[in-house]
């Protein structure tokens, strides 16, 4: 985010309840008018907050998603990129500590590097998809899969 914006602040808002579409695209909404123009959130709050972000059809605001079925809805249009998660890395790392003889007391991540979280690009939304900002991302993965950047998940607030 600071890489193409310096000056960019990240705004952090909860509504309480994964379900709750209304309050998701109230937020949005909100944040939108506070002046944050990229927005994210769980893939249950797309619902909601997607949707509101879709109305600003004639404005540069943006949503990236949290889930990779968020590019091929209709409110697509407004999804920058999404993740997803794959499940078969764990699957499979199950199986084979099972058959090891290895049964449980062991945390199996999901991540780039076991294929278990998936970054997707969404060349519709046009012009604002860079290729500045698609190398960034991807430099951005390649130093978090190489450990080079270690983000500091217990001082995420």
């Amino acid at each position: 985010m600071r890489a193409s914006n310096p000056k960019a602040q990240v705004q952090v808002a909860y509504t309480g309840s994964f379900g709750d579409f209304v309050k998701a695209a109230e937020l949005a909404h909100t944040q939108v008018k506070a002046g944050a123009d990229v927005l994210t959130g769980s893939a249950q709050q797309a619902l909601g907050a997607l949707r509101a972000v879709a109305e600003y059809k004639d404005r540069n605001i943006w949503w990236v998603g949290q889930d990779t079925a968020q590019l091929g809805i209709p409110e697509s249009y407004k999804v920058i990129a999404a993740a997803s998660y794959a499940y078969q890395a764990v699957v499979e790392a199950l199986i084979e500590k099972r058959q090891s003889g290895v049964l449980g007391g062991e945390s199996i991540p999901l991540n780039f590097n076991n294929g278990g979280f998936i970054y997707q690009f969404n060349d519709k939304v046009g012009p604002v998809l860079t290729a500045a900002v698609k190398a960034a991302a991807e430099k951005a993965k390649a130093d978090i899969t190489s450990r080079k950047l270690m983000v500091p998940w217990k001082e995420v607030k």
